[in-house]
């Protein structure tokens, strides 16, 4: 809760500065606006840098080293002789299959 204070409190007074250094309304403002252009990418940025430093850390954790030696074999075991069998027609006209092991 408080990143979210100072992150609040750092938009507005970035808001509040560029209010209060924005320019005034002029005819030749076409030709002069390099200065007001520069002023917003470089605020952007440092509003995004806030809101980007503003999310809660994750503790990094150190990779962990399994030796495969000790790792359990995989044990395979003989499939049963199974197959499905054709019983009939059900609701809709489908099919109906039954399972049929030996």
């Amino acid at each position: 809760m408080i990143n979210l204070k100072k992150t609040a409190i750092a938009a507005v007074a970035a808001l509040s500065m560029t209010v209060a250094f924005a320019p005034t309304a002029e005819a030749g403002w076409r030709t002069r606006a390099g200065g007001v252009l520069a002023a917003g990418l470089i605020g952007g940025a440092l509003l995004g840098s806030v809101i980007a430093n503003a999310q809660p850390r994750r503790p990094a954790y150190a990779p962990v080293y399994v030796d495969p030696g000790y790792a359990p074999r995989p044990v395979y075991a003989a499939q049963p002789d199974c197959y499905r069998q054709h019983v009939g027609y059900g609701y809709y006209g489908r099919p109906v299959y039954r399972t049929v092991c030996n």
